[in-house]
C-alpha cells in the first residue's frame, strides 16, 4: 500500500484504504503529495521520527478529518492540507516558524487551530475559505501575516493580537467579520 524511497526514510505514496493508520517508524519526511486525493483515510498519527513534511502532502485528501502531526516537526510545506475540507482541528507544533501558502486553505470544517509560540510568519493565503474559525490567538513571536492569509474567513470575528505584528499583507482579513463588530 506504500512505497518509499530506498532507505526507507520518506514516504513517497501512500495508497492504502484504510481508514485509520499511523506512519511508519522509519519515515522521517512524507514526500510531496504522497497522501494526494486519498478518499479513505480519515485520521492519521504521524510519528514522532517525521520532521518535514512536503508540498501537497495531504491535498485532497476528502475524509481527513483528524491529523497528529508529531511534535518535533520543523517543516510543512506549502499547500500541504490545501483542500481537506473535513480537517477539523490541528494543533501546530512548537518547531515550526512559518506557516507555507495555502496550507490549509479550503479547510472549511477547520475550527480549532493553535498558532503556537514560535511562529513568525504566515504566508499568502494560508488560510483562504476556513469558514468555520471563529478566534484566533497569535503568538508574539507572529511579526508577518500573509495576503489574503485569512481571506473569506467569514465567521472569523475575534482576534487577538500581540505586540511586535509588523506586516499584515493586503486583503488578509478580507470577507472576515473581524472588523464588523
Amino acid at each position: 500500500d506504500c512505497l518509499y524511497s530506498k532507505d526507507r526514510k520518506t514516504l513517497i505514496s501512500y495508497n492504502s484504504y484504510k481508514h485509520n493508520d499511523t506512519t511508519n517508524k522509519s519515515v522521517q519526511t512524507i514526500g510531496e503529495y504522497a497522501f494526494s486525493g486519498n478518499k479513505t483515510i480519515s485520521s492519521l498519527t504521524i510519528t514522532d521520527n517525521v520532521s518535514s513534511i512536503k508540498e501537497r502532502a495531504f491535498e485532497n485528501c476528502e475524509e481527513l478529518r483528524i491529523i497528529k502531526l508529531p511534535t518535533k516537526i520543523n517543516h510543512l510545506g506549502d499547500g500541504v492540507f490545501w483542500d481537506c475540507h473535513k480537517l477539523i482541528s490541528i494543533s501546530i507544533p512548537q518547531g515550526i516558524t512559518s506557516i507555507g501558502s495555502y496550507t490549509f486553505a479550503n479547510c472549511e470544517c477547520l475550527s480549532n487551530i493553535e498558532i503556537p509560540e514560535g511562529v513568525n510568519f504566515i504566508d499568502s493565503y494560508a488560510f483562504k475559505n476556513c469558514s468555520s474559525i471563529v478566534s484566533l490567538n497569535f503568538p508574539s513571536s507572529l511579526m508577518t501575516i500573509g495576503n489574503g492569509a485569512f481571506y473569506r474567513c467569514e465567521n472569523l470575528n475575534d482576534v487577538h493580537f500581540k505586540e511586535g505584528l509588523g506586516i499584515i499583507g493586503d486583503w488578509a482579513f478580507e470577507f472576515s467579520s473581524i472588523f464588523e463588530k
